[in-house]
């Protein structure tokens, strides 16, 4: 059984991951853009990219509440995302 305050701990943890998350992808994305590097390494790093974010997120995941992945998790993982590129842009503007 898990808690609210477990929940709650969970949530704000993702969300700050799914900021960090927006972070290491925009900066991965002025990387492949700066080095133009061909289709094909771009294909094979996308996929690389994918899978260690995954596999990071998974590991917080487990530290956090042994693993247990629900809606809200994901959810606030896009929440976090949506919040760094929200920012990102008022920045951009400025």
């Amino acid at each position: 059984m898990i808690f609210l305050i477990d929940q709650i701990k969970t949530f704000i943890c993702m969300l700050i991951f799914g900021f960090f998350t927006g972070l290491i992808f925009n900066l991965y994305q002025f990387i492949i853009h700066h080095f133009k590097l061909k289709r094909f390494l771009i294909h094979i790093s996308d996929t690389l990219f994918s899978i260690i974010l995954g596999i990071l997120g998974f590991l917080l995941l487990i530290y956090i509440n042994h693993g247990i992945l629900r809606f809200y998790v994901i959810l606030a993982i896009i929440i976090g995302f949506a919040i760094y590129y929200s920012v990102a842009n008022y920045v951009k503007k400025i």
